[in-house]
């Protein structure tokens, strides 16, 4: 046989021999939805901006699968909750893992703490020491959001249960006397209380309901490599100081000391 057919062979043979590579997961196929749920996430200048969609536009830009802020869903908690329970290939943000919810989806983080609590203005002077002293107030919260759970679930029974839409609503419905008490993340409640030009000084929390974490929630059936590549991505932000940066863009003052003092 000539030589350079002898060539030929042993290239064939070492191009069969060279196992194939493993598709890239398909990043671009998840549809991610969110919330109105400052400083977590929110709408700023027609666009979805917060801690947690930034972490992702830095996952997403480091598995060379961007996606524009414009592609990520914003929806009402409860159908946001819903849909991503349902639909395969969907991530939910910014939600808080807690035991009930461990099964129901696949996790990547924690992106921060989350201290669920129910807050005051300090010259109503609340008295809330067991679940019982709830009946004496109006307490707003978010339908179905893990705050609303944990205080039904507590078996707190208050005076009246107010659906506010957004908790964007929350602080000025407090200033207004419409609500004694709003039940969410103690660190969404003081953004939000500086957001609106109020002194964090002049509220109080008066209730711990639960301490966790917020996380990107997946459902379910969406492929493990997929989750796989997305938690790889995470580590990533998270390990070369990128996160911290984030968090540090958007607390300052007292609000930061509420996310970081839990040693995070």
């Amino acid at each position: 046989m000539p030589l350079h057919n002898w060539r030929i062979c042993i290239l064939l043979v070492a191009c069969l021999s060279v196992p194939a590579r493993a598709q890239d997961p398909d990043v671009g196929s998840l549809t991610f939805c969110t919330e109105i749920y400052p400083p977590l996430n929110y709408e700023e200048g027609g666009q979805v901006t917060g801690i947690a969609p930034d972490v992702l536009i830095e996952m997403l830009q480091r598995l060379d699968a961007p996606q524009p802020r414009a592609d990520i869903v914003v929806l009402p908690w409860a159908r946001a909750y819903a849909r991503v329970e349902s639909e395969k290939n969907t991530v939910l943000f910014s939600t808080v893992r807690t035991q009930a919810r461990d099964s129901a989806f696949k996790w990547i983080g924690p992106i921060a703490p989350a201290d669920i609590s129910v807050i005051a203005k300090k010259d109503l002077r609340a008295d809330i020491r067991t679940i019982d002293d709830f009946s004496r107030y109006v307490v707003g919260v978010i339908n179905q959001d893990v705050a609303h759970i944990a205080l039904m679930d507590a078996g707190a029974k208050p005076k009246f249960v107010y659906d506010v839409r957004s908790p964007m609503n929350a602080i000025p419905m407090l200033e207004r006397g419409r609500l004694d008490l709003w039940a969410s993340g103690a660190t969404v409640s003081f953004w939000l209380i500086q957001h609106h030009g109020y002194s964090p000084a002049a509220y109080e929390v008066v209730y711990t309901l639960e301490q966790s974490d917020y996380y990107f929630a997946v459902n379910k059936q969406t492929d493990d490599a997929l989750v796989k590549a997305l938690s790889a991505a995470f580590e990533d932000v998270k390990r070369d100081g990128t996160l911290k940066k984030i968090l540090a863009r958007y607390l300052s003052g007292g609000v930061d000391n509420l996310l970081y003092r839990r040693g995070r």
